[in-house]
């Protein structure tokens, strides 16, 4: 017998199910479509869960729903369809012959449903632990072994056809970076053996893929120049290929991680610090020159955006030097001991994960270690 609960959900999910698939079929923008469709998906999978089928009804919102249908959303915004795309026939008659062979289509799925349901003995329940019962448990072991390699080929491609839309919808990005680092991005090769000496087998993992920029694409800078309506400018300290823009019409400077490291809500700020070419003084002066354009707003690569800038400058300013001094200070031990207290005290634990990894406290020694190593070298010299 049907449950008043159940009658309920069914009058609720199943006409916006069905509104979702009406609405996908008239939708001229196909953006719009996706997205109708996605609810239909939904409901369906919350009708299966109502049925005592959750199983069913988590495929159907995680794969189908989740990944899938997002996949799609994420490839025609990716290829850029517009509300604007032309929808007139282009073929003469095309709508008629649609329109006939989706009647026909409906009648032959109404019949074979009709003969399907008609005159139909009950079956004995089956073991829902076995594959033939249908149970999650039965599904599972023929997921991941009579059909392990379709399973992983079909994520596979899904994958692929995720970078195709990307690459497809880009061929011609320029990419605007320092002429230091221009030839690192086109031959990442060097950067990547030293980046991996640095990070070991937690590469991939903090960083991704990594792949070449074509060379046609790069497009190198020494700063001083005027890209896309942004004052360029050379301002190394943390490395010795960056650049800071200034959007002057918005008064936003673009700063990268010379204006540090503060992940919101917490308003802590940790200068980035890793090898090789940390230079205190140099990274004041370009704290200084950033400083110097007057900005209403810094967008911070990590991360947001900063409404006071120049109180925030000030902040780095200070967080620079007693960071650099508390390196000389302390062994590498003792300063990741006092780095880790002070990220503790200073935000929530989740806060906490993010920042430690975003500047890892041993790196951010090394990196101030080397710079006093290397100015003494030059005052011995």
């Amino acid at each position: 017998m049907i449950g008043l609960g159940e009658t309920i959900a069914f009058w609720i999910l199943g006409p916006l199910a069905l509104a979702g698939g009406l609405a996908m079929v008239l939708a001229r923008n196909a953006v719009h479509s996706a997205l109708w469709l996605a609810q239909t998906m939904l409901c369906l999978g919350a009708l299966y869960m109502v049925q005592q089928a959750p199983f069913l009804g988590f495929v159907q919102i995680i794969v189908y729903t989740g990944a899938i249908m997002m996949l799609f959303l994420f490839v025609l915004m990716m290829v850029g369809r517009e509300s604007s795309d032309s929808v007139v026939e282009v073929l003469r008659g095309q709508r008629l012959k649609a329109t006939l062979l989706g009647i026909g289509l409906a009648g032959l799925m109404a019949g074979g449903l009709t003969r399907a349901l008609t005159n139909v003995t009950p079956a004995a329940p089956l073991d829902p632990s076995t594959p033939q019962g249908g149970g999650p448990g039965g599904l599972g072991r023929l997921i991941f072994t009579d059909y392990l390699f379709p399973f992983e080929l079909t994520s596979a491609l899904l994958i692929t056809a995720a970078v195709g839309a990307m690459v497809a919808r880009w061929p011609d990005l320029p990419v605007y970076v320092h002429e230091r680092g221009a030839p690192h991005l086109i031959d990442p090769s060097k950067l990547l053996a030293s980046a991996e000496r640095l990070y070991g087998d937690r590469m991939e993992y903090l960083w991704g893929e990594i792949v070449p920029v074509p060379e046609a694409n790069v497009k190198p800078l020494a700063g001083g120049e005027d890209v896309l309506g942004m004052r360029v400018a050379y301002t190394p300290g943390h490395a010795s290929h960056h650049v800071c823009y200034f959007h002057e019409d918005s008064g936003v400077a673009f700063v990268g991680d010379v204006a540090a490291v503060r992940i919101p809500p917490s308003n802590l700020i940790v200068p980035p610090t890793p090898p090789p070419d940390i230079d205190i003084e140099t990274w004041l002066e370009s704290i200084a020159l950033v400083e110097s354009w007057r900005p209403e707003r810094l967008a911070l690569t990590h991360f947001g955006a900063v409404e006071n800038p120049i109180e925030h400058l000030e902040l780095v300013r200070h967080r620079l030097r007693e960071e650099a001094d508390l390196a000389r200070e302390f062994s590498e031990e003792d300063y990741e001991r006092h780095h880790r207290a002070l990220v503790a005290e200073s935000v929530g634990p989740e806060t906490a994960g993010e920042l430690i990894q975003c500047v890892p406290p041993q790196y951010q020694w090394r990196g101030l270690n080397r710079y006093w190593e290397k100015r003494a070298e030059r005052e011995a010299a």
